[in-house]
């Protein structure tokens, strides 16, 4: 007997002609086939864990193999990416922005298609998070037998149930962000702060074009955060103690410059931990304080 699973709302917001106008490779598709593109507010980790799953599935089998009556090349289409004419331009049906570390890497080492630029993957936490998800899935799978495989084939493209609600624009859709990721795996403060600086960026009364930049600021300083975050694999550093060590450190340089003294807390003591409470105060997003009392797209 078929089994469906409910899995939630998947909050979507809509993306505004004049961004997607630039999405080289997808321009085609979207006009061709009337596809509406959609930034995905929550929801994203059910999906991109869905979709590693299904890649992996098309691993498993072989380049003239079946699965439920599908072939190999129809089950790509459907899921990972379209081809325009069968040649070199494909749009991939779920992904990442350029401009984020993230699409190289699950374009060629989640996918494994060919790179555009022949540049080499970014590795970041994110990107290592993806690695071990796609390993996970490949253990498990090679112990399966055909038909085990076709019964999980099943499960993320027949029996996964989700509400579909898209964000108007009444709704801020940063706001929104905060508020819905408080549950499942909870987000990091520092992810959290990176959001809530792009919602900031947005209410100056500033030119656009500064708006914009320092919108782009924010993303480019947070890319580089994460990248050295998880430059070794063998030894990921965790974002909210990077927070908290930045947190402490600004107090610190702000005391020295206030009383023009010299401080050697390392921020370990209790006096240090006065300080650091003191700190995100004012370098935590009000939101998440408020959803710490609660219970407790990151978009770029």
């Amino acid at each position: 007997m078929k089994k469906n699973h409910y899995t939630g709302v998947l909050t979507l917001e809509e993306v505004p002609r004049n961004t997607y106008s630039n999405w080289e490779d997808d321009m085609w598709i979207i006009d061709s086939k009337n596809y509406q593109p959609f930034y995905v507010v929550d929801g994203q980790q059910r999906l991109t864990t869905a979709m590693i799953l299904i890649q992996v599935i098309l691993e498993y089998l072989p380049d003239t193999g079946m699965l439920n009556y599908t072939s190999k090349d129809e089950i790509k289409k459907k899921f990972i990416f379209e081809s325009r004419n069968g040649g070199i331009s494909r749009s991939y049906l779920f992904g990442y922005e350029k401009d984020n570390p993230s699409y190289e890497y699950l374009k060629t080492s989640i996918f494994t298609e060919p790179s555009d630029t022949h540049s080499v993957a970014e590795r970041t936490i994110y990107t290592q998070n993806l690695a071990k998800a796609k390993q996970f899935f490949k253990q498990e799978l090679a112990a399966l037998t055909v038909e085990q495989v076709e019964i999980v084939y099943k499960k993320p493209t027949q029996n996964l149930l989700f509400n579909i609600y898209a964000i108007t624009n009444d709704i801020d859709v940063f706001v929104a962000f905060e508020t819905m990721n408080s549950r499942g795996k909870p987000l990091s403060h520092l992810e959290l702060l990176k959001n809530r600086l792009v919602f900031l960026s947005t209410k100056f009364s500033d030119a656009q074009q500064e708006r914009d930049k320092l919108r782009t600021t924010i993303n480019e300083c947070w890319k580089t955060v994460y990248y050295y975050l998880g430059r070794n694999e063998d030894n990921e550093l965790e974002d909210n103690l990077f927070l908290k060590r930045h947190c402490a450190l600004y107090i610190m340089k702000l005391r020295e410059l206030h009383d023009g003294s010299d401080n050697d807390n390392d921020g370990d003591s209790e006096e240090g931990d006065e300080d650091l409470q003191e700190a995100c105060c004012v370098a935590r997003p009000m939101a998440v304080k408020r959803m710490a009392r609660c219970t407790t797209v990151g978009r770029s």
